[in-house]
């Protein structure tokens, strides 16, 4: 299992659970499971394209996933955030 911390904007799909236990093996493959338990997660997560939206940032145990970041592999005790990106200036 996984531990997946979520963003407020996200917690009205969880019915405002902030953590949840996912067990998956791909960055993926847990947006997809989110969105089998939670419909319209991954709506808001991927683009048309497929990819992770602009939005957002994955963190995988404190640190940020660059590069093709649905394609990350987890293990039993990650914890994975998902991160609104702030802009302004």
């Amino acid at each position: 299992m996984v531990k997946v911390i979520l963003p407020t904007m996200l917690r009205r799909l969880t019915k405002g659970k902030a953590e949840l236990q996912i067990d998956a093996r791909t960055i993926g493959e847990l947006i997809d499971k989110l969105d089998a338990q939670f419909p319209g997660m991954k709506e808001r997560l991927i683009d048309p394209n497929g990819e992770l939206k602009r939005s957002y940032s994955i963190y995988l145990n404190s640190k940020e996933v660059k590069g093709e970041r649905l394609k990350v592999e987890l293990k039993p005790g990650d914890e994975v955030s998902i991160v609104p990106v702030l802009a302004g200036g």
